[in-house]
């Protein structure tokens, strides 16, 4: 998925995410009727290509950690695990594109050279 910015908006999208990671580390979630915790890990970004990126991983509580229909669950952070699905950000000027660690660099450096080319005229 991709975002259109002027550069210097999406300059500071990026320093937003960037900050906001450290924050995110243990965090509460509604899904559907069930309410779990989850974190981000900050992560090495899988691609070398755009002119900024940020990578995380996702946490996830163990299986059956969580609560239905209303039960509360602790605010305090339980025990995380990282199941290996890592979220990097790509900026390339004013465009910010969000890829799963499954899309192929090759794909990545794709996408990155369009933006270029479509940005420079």
């Amino acid at each position: 998925m991709s975002y259109s910015f002027s550069e210097d908006d999406a300059k500071s999208v990026m320093k937003r995410i960037r900050a906001a990671l450290p924050s995110c580390a243990h965090y509460n979630a509604w899904y559907a009727d069930l309410y779990t915790r989850h974190g981000l890990r900050p992560a090495q970004p899988p691609y070398r290509v755009g002119d900024d990126r940020i990578s995380y991983r996702r946490l996830d509580p163990p299986p059956g950690d969580a609560s239905a229909g209303g039960s509360p669950v602790p605010m305090a952070p339980g025990p995380l695990q990282e199941p290996g699905r890592t979220t990097t950000f790509v900026r390339t000027g004013g465009v910010i594109t969000r890829y799963p660690a499954a899309v192929p660099q090759a794909v990545v450096k794709d996408l990155t050279n369009r933006f270029r080319r479509a940005a420079s005229g």
